[in-house]
């Protein structure tokens, strides 16, 4: 049942989804179901389309394939997927990235995210390959792909380990040898976000602190090397 499937979906990885057309099934070379032609709804829960995926396929444990009603998905992957994010929705975006409740791992490839300011291009990620892990009380995400016609790849992780919200970030343009490491603290009591970035580029690196209080962004402490000398 197409509708039993979307439900479990909805529940094992928070993706509102509606597929077109018929639900096939394989146990070969693992036990999974693949969804073809789906659309995909908005990250909060409502019914506005935010996108599509020409495929998705959902992965049975084998000790679980007894009984569709009981079943659970262990991970789903999304090819071709092309997703839009409003400057309005980004929060969302963001806090379905951070919600631990879905634990099981997603996986899109070959797929597009872009970035809109209302109805405007402001960014588009051309994906090969993007997991969204999310364990205890720590969120991952693993990206490569293309921005600005160039390779790129992002890792972001975000804890709450101790109460503390931590986040690390690093961004790398192989091509033009371009690499940016980022911690991020936030402090709940004075609700500031603080922490140190490094930039890398070919002979030369750049140190800074940050801090962001009230939408006012802080930069303190910064050091340039130059290692050509």
């Amino acid at each position: 049942n197409r509708q039993v499937i979307e439900k479990k979906i909805l529940h094992n990885f928070g993706l509102n989804i509606k597929a077109k057309d018929k639900t096939k099934y394989s146990f070969l070379p693992s036990p999974r179901i693949n969804l073809y032609n789906a659309e995909i709804f908005s990250f909060s829960g409502g019914q506005n389309k935010i996108g599509s995926a020409e495929k998705i396929t959902l992965r049975i444990p084998f000790k679980k394939l007894v009984n569709l009603q009981k079943l659970n998905f262990y991970s789903v992957e999304l090819f071709n997927a092309k997703i839009n994010v409003k400057s309005s929705a980004i929060k969302d975006f963001y806090k379905y990235i951070k919600n631990d409740k879905h634990k099981n791992p997603i996986q899109f490839t070959k797929s597009k995210i872009n970035f809109l300011n209302k109805e405007k291009l402001v960014l588009s990620l051309d994906i090969k390959k993007l997991d969204i892990l999310n364990e205890d009380l720590i969120n991952k995400i693993r990206f490569t792909g293309e921005a600005f016609n160039s390779e790129i790849k992002i890792e972001y992780q975000h804890s709450n380990l101790n109460k503390r919200p931590t986040s690390i970030v690093t961004i790398s343009f192989p091509e033009i040898g371009i690499r940016l490491n980022s911690n991020i603290n936030f402090d709940k009591k004075d609700k500031i976000y603080y922490g140190k970035t490094r930039v890398l580029y070919p002979k030369n690196q750049f140190y800074f602190e940050h801090k962001l209080k009230k939408k006012v962004l802080s930069i303190y402490n910064s050091n340039i090397v130059n290692n050509s000398f």
